[in-house]
């Protein structure tokens, strides 16, 4: 995959690979050595739908990933109880530990959004947002300029890591 980005005359950012948290638990021996050199040549690495599955601890902290998408239906119940608050946070805060950034999947509300602002989340993604469409549909916008590349929401960051100006590339 790198060769073919280098091929191309992209850099290893420019591609982001998502493997669901259970898919963490495939990924020993060989195919964490791939995501590895994957993630050594820029090639960004996210967790997809954090929470859902079956995968430990100790997957989140072997697999070489830059990103934790939260899964949606933790967002949904956040507003409903403390426990489902208490619990976003925690994952928040412990993807900042892990210097990775944060992806709160599903967020259709504002009061969603400003929670997740609250708690210090990196982007939201959902239909807060913006709806699926067709390739078609999509605008053109210039990918060199962060604010067509991410919704970025601020907040504070963890040590280490960028200002809230800065976007996933």
């Amino acid at each position: 995959m790198a060769a073919e980005l280098g091929r191309r005359g992209l850099p290893g950012d420019a591609l982001t690979i998502e493997i669901t948290e259970d898919q963490t638990l495939d990924v020993e021996g060989q195919g964490l050595d791939v995501l590895r050199r994957l993630a050594a040549s820029g090639v960004r690495i996210a967790i997809d739908d954090f929470g859902s599955g079956y995968a430990g601890l100790a997957a989140f902290r072997d697999v070489p990933a830059q990103v934790v998408k939260i899964d949606r239906g933790f967002v949904t119940a956040m507003l409903g109880s403390h426990e489902g608050h208490d619990l976003v946070d925690s994952m928040i805060q412990l993807a900042h530990r892990f210097e990775r950034r944060v992806v709160a999947e599903g967020v259709e509300t504002e009061a969603q959004r400003a929670a997740l602002v609250e708690l210090g989340c990196d982007y939201v993604q959902g239909y807060l947002t913006g709806r699926p469409m067709p390739a078609s549909e999509v605008p053109v916008t210039d990918a060199s300029r962060p604010a067509d590349r991410a919704v970025v929401l601020p907040g504070p960051r963890p040590p280490g890591q960028a200002d809230a100006a800065q976007v996933l590339r």
